[in-house]
């Protein structure tokens, strides 16, 4: 099977303000006219398969997305008051009027430009319900990281065995409904906002006047990466009245991206960066019994219990210090 998709989100607000002035002659007054949007496209196709062999079946899909995103926002406004009071419209203005007509709140610019591209693949296999296997991968090529670093590979594997159907046991007698244990292995990637990798120039509250970012920018920065793996067990038992999830997990993440603060000696006050590498990991475990089931009542009670632990194994190049809670 084919698919081809389209999707366009389109977002805009028009706004538009009108000021008398004050007094009885009504001296100031302002007539503005406000206009911001965001558009986001995704385009895609996918070609996905499904077949069975005996006690085998086979399926799977790949996928090509495009992804492009912008935002624009702009402001004129009069300047001075108005020329004759209550009438609104930009020629009005005793001064001319221009894009950064007020000096507080007016401003234009297109920001937030991001584009992607993603091929995604999968692999599902299972034989007779009982095994399943499931293999996917996607590599994604983003604008917001260097041209050097922007491809990056981010692979999966998981896998999951119903014991009680595989030995045959527990089927009669209602004591076991189910037993399943699940294994999981994953990569995932991710990339950054616009704007950080290149300086670039930003308006002042002024007419006329331009400045730099406060935040520095990094044209090295490599793609983030989480590799996690996780062991689980799923247990049913009596007719499905008393259930049992137990699972341990554990993640690595490495060329983790944050805003790291400098010396504002440098004339900026922070640098986003790869800032190292962090291990999370931990147990949870929830049990739900069902204490009254009847026709007109039923009564659960489900109990979780959960442990997590953070480490910070190493700090980016250049980095003394890495302050990631608090506490108040």
């Amino acid at each position: 099977r084919a698919k081809v998709d389209c999707n366009i989100n389109y977002y805009t607000r028009q706004v538009e303000t009108k000021n008398l002035g004050n007094g009885y002659a009504m001296e100031g007054g302002e007539y503005a006219l406000q206009s911001a949007s965001k558009t986001q496209l995704t385009l895609g196709g996918t070609v996905s398969a499904d077949k069975r062999f005996g006690d085998f079946n086979i399926g799977g899909f790949a996928r090509f997305e495009y992804y492009n995103k912008t935002e624009q926002y702009q402001r004129i406004a009069t300047r001075g008051g108005l020329i004759v009071p209550g009438q609104f419209f930009i020629q009005n203005s005793k001064e001319p009027a221009q894009y950064t007509g007020d000096p507080v709140t007016a401003e234009g610019y297109v920001n937030g430009t991001k584009r992607m591209l993603s091929a995604i693949g999968a692999l599902n296999l299972s034989w007779k319900d009982q095994l399943y296997l499931d293999i996917t991968g996607r590599n994604d090529w983003s604008s917001t990281l260097p041209a050097s670093n922007r491809s990056y590979f981010y692979p999966s594997v998981s896998g999951s065995v119903v014991i009680n159907e595989l030995a045959d046991f527990g089927r009669t007698n209602g004591i076991l409904n189910l037993f399943k244990v699940r294994a999981s292995w994953a990569q995932v990637g991710h990339d950054t906002k616009p704007y950080r990798i290149e300086e670039y120039l930003t308006s002042t509250a002024f007419p006329g006047n331009v400045t730099t970012q406060t935040s520095k920018v990094n044209g090295t920065l490599l793609p983030e990466k989480v590799s996690s793996w996780e062991i689980g067990i799923d247990l049913r038992m009596f007719r499905n009245r008393l259930n049992l999830d137990m699972a341990y997990y554990n993640s690595k993440t490495t060329n983790a991206l944050a805003s790291m603060p400098v010396s504002a000696a440098a004339g900026m006050t922070s640098v986003f960066t790869n800032a190292g590498s962090i291990r999370n990991h931990g147990f949870e475990i929830q049990a739900t019994g069902t204490i009254i089931r009847t026709k007109d009542i039923r009564w659960n009670v489900t109990a979780n219990w959960s442990i997590n632990r953070n480490k910070i194994l190493e700090l980016g190049e250049g980095i003394d210090f890495w302050q990631i809670a608090t506490r108040g």
